[in-house]
C-alpha cells in the first residue's frame, strides 16, 4: 500500500546539536575520522542502568578477563538511573561495585560531569567509549562522540546505525550481546580502533535549521504570520 502523498515529502532532520555553544577542551591531537587509535583505556558512556548495557558491559569484562586481554582501565561514566530490575532491584552502584571488585583492573565511576564535562574528559587522552544500550531512539552520546571524533563501539539498535557512516557500520556497530561487545573490544584492544564516520554533516544540519528558521522569522517579519505561512505552504499536498 502506497503511503499518503504528504508522508512520501517529508524530509526527516538529525537531532540539532550546536557545538559551538557546548565548550570542550581536547587535550589530544589532531584527530580525523579513520584515523587509527591504540589504547587500552575503556569507558563505558551512558545514564548507568540496564537498558543503556550496563549489564552485558559487565558481562562483556568478565568474559575478556577470563579470555587475557584485559583493558588497563575502565571507567563507568554516567548519571545514577533505576535499579537493576534482573539483578532483584540491585542498585547500580552496588552492582558495579561487586563486579569491579572481581577484575584486575581500576575501575572508576563517574557520575558527577554535565554534557561539556564528560566530552572534555573523553578529550583529555585517548580512550574507547562503548554504549552498549538494549534499546535507543536517536542517541545523542553516539552523535557526540562522532562530532568530537572519539573512537567508539555501540549497539546497533533503533536509531543509531543512521548516525554512523554506512562504510563504518562494520568498525563502530556491534550486536546487544555481551560476546559480540568482547569480541569487538579484544580486536580493538590488540589492534587498535579507527575513528568512525557520522553519516552527516553537523554544520550543514545545522545550516539548514537556522537557514530555514531564519527565512520563516524574516517572512514573517516582512508581510505577517498569516501570509507568511499560507506563502511558505503553497503547493504542498493538502489533507483531503
Amino acid at each position: 500500500r502506497q503511503p499518503p502523498r504528504l508522508l512520501r515529502r517529508r524530509r526527516v532532520q538529525p537531532h540539532l546539536v550546536d557545538f559551538s555553544k557546548v565548550p570542550v577542551t581536547d587535550l589530544r591531537g589532531p584527530r580525523e575520522p579513520g584515523d587509527l587509535v591504540k589504547t587500552k583505556e575503556l569507558i563505558f558512556f551512558g545514564r548507568l542502568e540496564g537498558r543503556k548495557g550496563v549489564e552485558i558491559m559487565c558481562n562483556a569484562l568478565d568474559i575478556l578477563v577470563d579470555r587475557g586481554v584485559t583493558p588497563e582501565a575502565m571507567s563507568f561514566m554516567g548519571k545514577w538511573a533505576a535499579p537493576l530490575a534482573t539483578q532483584g532491584g540491585m542498585a547500580v552502584e552496588d552492582y558495579l561495585t561487586e563486579k569491579s571488585s572481581r577484575w584486575p583492573l581500576p575501575t572508576t565511576l563517574i557520575t558527577d560531569k554535565n554534557q561539556p564535562e564528560a566530552l572534555s574528559h573523553m578529550c583529555s587522552r585517548d580512550m574507547i567509549a562503548v554504549m552498549p544500550s538494549l534499546i535507543e531512539n536517536s542517541t545523542m552520546a553516539v552523535y557526540e562522540t562522532l562530532e568530537k571524533r572519539i573512537p567508539f563501539i555501540a549497539t546497533a539498535v533503533g536509531g543509531t546505525p543512521e548516525l554512523v557512516h554506512p562504510d563504518d557500520h562494520d568498525v563502530a556497530l556491534v550486536e546487544p550481546t555481551a560476546m559480540s561487545i568482547a569480541d569487538r573490544l579484544e580486536t580493538i584492544l590488540t589492534e587498535g580502533h579507527r575513528i568512525p564516520r557520522p553519516s552527516f554533516s553537523n554544520d550543514v544540519n545545522l545550516d539548514i535549521w537556522y537557514g530555514f528558521h531564519s527565512y520563516v522569522g524574516k517572512r514573517i517579519a516582512e508581510v505577517g504570520r498569516r501570509t507568511a505561512v499560507t506563502e511558505i505552504t503553497r503547493g504542498l499536498d493538502r489533507d483531503p
